[in-house]
Order: structure tokens, then sequence, then C-alpha cells
């Protein structure tokens, strides 16, 4: 990864309904940004930066759709935004 490249796009993770959910080795917080890019590169997106943001605040929906205090950021080459996109990802 390049750290020097910009993101471009985010997704906000959420407490366990992310299509990735099922990749997880480990605990979740551990394994939950690797596990997304597992996907996306099965997907056959390349991902050129990324990282995951974790907010102080508490999370008060613990359902599984609810988003938790975590947004992954991306960057990505221009041919994969499309696909990205159609992923759930959400332009920056």
């Amino acid at each position: 990864m390049d750290e020097q490249i910009p993101f471009t796009h985010s997704y906000v993770e959420t407490q366990c309904a992310d299509p990735w959910v099922g990749l997880y080795t480990g605990s979740r917080d551990e394994t939950s940004e690797a596990a997304m890019l597992e996907y996306l590169a099965e997907a056959g997106i390349v991902v050129l930066n990324s990282r995951k943001v974790t907010a102080s605040e508490q999370v008060v929906c613990m359902a599984c759709t609810c988003p938790s205090n975590s947004v992954f950021e991306v960057a990505v080459a221009d041919k994969d935004v499309a696909d990205l996109e159609a992923l759930g990802f959400t332009p920056l």
C-alpha cells in the first residue's frame, strides 16, 4: 500500500452485516480491515491505500445492520471505481 495516495471512498462498517463478515479469521477488531481487503481483492478490485478510522463515541444501536463507530477509507484505481461503488463504498 502506498500511504501517500489520497483516500477516495469510504464505507461505514456495520455491527455484523458487512459482506465480508464471513472472512474474519480472528477477533473482529483485529481482522475487519483485512477481511474487507480480501473481499475487494476477490471482487477484482485493487486497493492502493486503506485505513480503518474508529471514532471515540459510543455506539447506541447494536442491531446487525446498524453502523459501528468505524469507517473504512480506501483508494482504488480509476478503473475500479464503478465496481467499488457497486459494493456500497461512497466517494469522499
